[in-house]
Order: structure tokens, then C-alpha cells, then sequence
């Protein structure tokens, strides 16, 4: 999903940068210590919105990403309701989750919780509360939460995103679901200082987020800040890839290419979150529609577990 960049000035930013570093102990995410390091290692997931050309309902995608080898999968909000509305129920999805080895990893939904629209926001917190409800039917730990209804960030907004994102985690928390705010590199939530602001002023144990290899280039961030993270609290991790060509600022979500296939500093990016402790999910996330043109279901599935599973092989070699 592409919309306008936010805006938000060197000035405020810088400030964001400076508020999220004093309230550091808040949450898990933030200032890993060598004496932290977690020795497991990252494992590969697969997000299914990687197969959405191909139309599956979520029991094919579930046959098909178990058959693949993939031992986690993130699932889409809508996928779930269309398979429910259908006749189907929680017990049943379960089950087949259950059958599968799959672990559900996370669950995908867009619902505008963050929404700058009074009624467009209260909507999309009670959207939100229920796909954290079917989650929790369903066994997942987290759920993402994304800037979808924001528009023109400012440093003046963090704050009152903070106490929407609290207000999730505190209804999530009973649930034992957790939403990760996700950063999207064209979006409102783009940059990295922002996430982590909201993240951290949430003043929440379970805060956490969401990254994205291609969202993190096309947001304009650097992977070298990666390093203040204490990576033990991020549990899902999306990985793609992307071209040299169109520059950063005009690409879009069909760029993302196989992991490995781009200019992405995957490996050495890898190693150096395993150093600091990452032990959770690379998911694979990609919306190439010449990819849905020329392979299967059962080939695109079979290059993205294997493509992601060098990633993690080469990355330990120098982690």
C-alpha cells in the first residue's frame, strides 16, 4: 500500500530521537547489553500476503506453506473473517494450524486505530480489538498494528499515538496477543525514530515492533541504528529484498524481490541482529506480481524458504 510520504522536520525529528533516548528503560526493545545476547537462532516464517495473486483461501495457504517447510506463518485479518463467514470456525482453523506444525506467528489486519479522524479512529479500535480477539482464538502472540489513518506526523503527535498504542496493549495483554506497531517506509510511520518513540512512550512491558528490510530502506532509515536495539524483544521480522533500480524514493511495494536478490546487506544486517540477541521470525513478505505470473504457489513458496534459510545459514557464519 503506497501513500504520501509524512512530514516531519529535522528539527522535530531530532527531538523524537532525543525524547525516545530518555525514556530507554521503558520498554524491551531498546539498548541491548553483550551480556543479553541470546545464542538461538532466527528461524524462517512465511506472511501470506506473498501468495495474495494467487487468490488461496487460508486453508490452501496453510496446506501449502506446511508442505513448503516453512515451520511459522503470519496469516491475514481478512483471509480469517472470509474463511469464518464461509461456515468455518476458530476450532477448525485451529486445527488445521495445529495438523499443519505451523506456528501462527502473527496476524495481519489494516484496521485505523491511530486514525487522526475521531470516528475513523473509534472505528478502527474496535476493528482492532476484535481481530486481537480472533488472534487470541487462534493462538497467536502478536498482531500488527499499523499507521493507517495518520497523515502529517508531527513531533506533536507521538504522544497521543503512544496512548492509543497503550490502550491495545493493555486490552491485548489479557489476551496474551501483543500488537507491534508496524513501520512502513511510505507511510506516516516510515522512519524508525518514530516507531521506537511510540513504542517507548507507550510506557508498556509488552510494547514492541514491526520491521521490514524493504520498508526500512524506503523509509530512509539505516540499518546501522538496528544496533540500539535490544533485538530479544522483537519477535517478527519481515524480509524481502530490493533493486537497485528504481532509486528508494520511487519504490513500491511489487519492487520487493527474493531475499538475496537485491543490493539489501541481508546477511551482514542478519548477523548483526543475531549479535544482539534476534531469535524470532524472518517472515517473508513480498508483492511481486511477476513473480505470481511465472511461478506456482508450490515454486514461490519452495525460493522464499530456501532464499531466507541462506540468509540465516551465511549470517551465523560471521555472527
Amino acid at each position: 500500500m503506497e501513500v504520501p510520504r509524512s512530514l516531519i522536520s529535522r528539527r522535530r525529528a531530532l527531538g523524537a530521537i532525543a525524547s525516545a533516548a530518555a525514556l530507554a528503560a521503558a520498554p524491551r526493545v531498546f539498548g541491548a547489553t553483550s551480556s543479553e545476547k541470546n545464542p538461538a537462532a532466527p528461524y524462517s516464517a512465511i506472511n501470506t500476503g506473498t501468495l495474495i495473486g494467487y487468490e488461496l483461501p487460508v486453508e490452501k495457504q496453510i496446506e501449502l506453506s506446511s508442505r513448503a517447510g516453512f515451520p511459522a506463518i503470519e496469516l491475514w485479518a481478512r483471509d480469517i473473517e472470509a474463511f469464518l463467514q464461509k461456515g468455518g470456525t476458530y476450532a477448525d482453523l485451529k486445527k488445521m494450524l495445529s495438523d499443519s506444525g505451523l506456528k501462527l506467528e502473527n496476524i495481519i489486519g489494516f484496521c485505523a486505530w491511530a486514525a487522526d479522524d475521531p470516528d475513523e479512529r473509534a472505528k478502527g479500535r474496535e476493528a482492532f480489538m476484535r481481530e486481537m480477539e480472533t488472534a487470541s482464538e487462534l493462538g497467536a502472540r502478536h498482531i500488527a498494528a499499523t499507521g493507517l489513518g495518520t497523515a502529517n506526523l508531527t513531533r506533536e503527535k507521538l504522544d497521543g499515538y503512544a496512548e492509543r498504542y497503550r490502550e491495545l496493549l493493555e486490552f491485548g495483554e489479557p489476551l496474551n496477543v501483543t500488537p507491534l506497531i508496524e513501520l512502513w517506509g511510505s507511510h506516516t510511520f516510515c522512519r524508525l525514530e518514530d516507531v521506537m518513540y511510540i513504542a517507548l512512550a507507550a510506557k508498556h512491558k509488552n510494547a514492541s515492533v514491526l520491521l521490514d528490510f524493504y520498508h526500512l530502506y524506503r523509509g530512509g532509515n539505516s540499518f546501522e541504528s538496528l544496533a540500539l536495539l535490544n533485538m530479544r524483544g522483537i519477535n517478527v521480522f519481515h524480509i524481502n529484498d530490493y533493486p537497485a533500480y528504481p532509486p528508494r524514493e520511487k519504490l513500491t511495494d511489487a519492487d520487493r524481490v527474493f531475499p538475496g536478490d537485491g543490493i539489501c546487506p541481508l546477511v551482514k544486517t542478519v548477523a548483526a541482529m543475531r549479535s544482539n540477541g534476534f531469535s524470532g521470525a524472518l517472515s517473508v513478505e513480498l508483492f511481486n506480481k511477476s513473480y505470481w505470473a511465472k511461478y506456482s504457489p508450490e515454486e514461490l513458496l519452495k525460493i522464499c524458504r530456501e532464499k531466507t534459510e541462506a540468509v540465516i545459514s551465511e549470517s551465523a557464519k560471521i555472527s
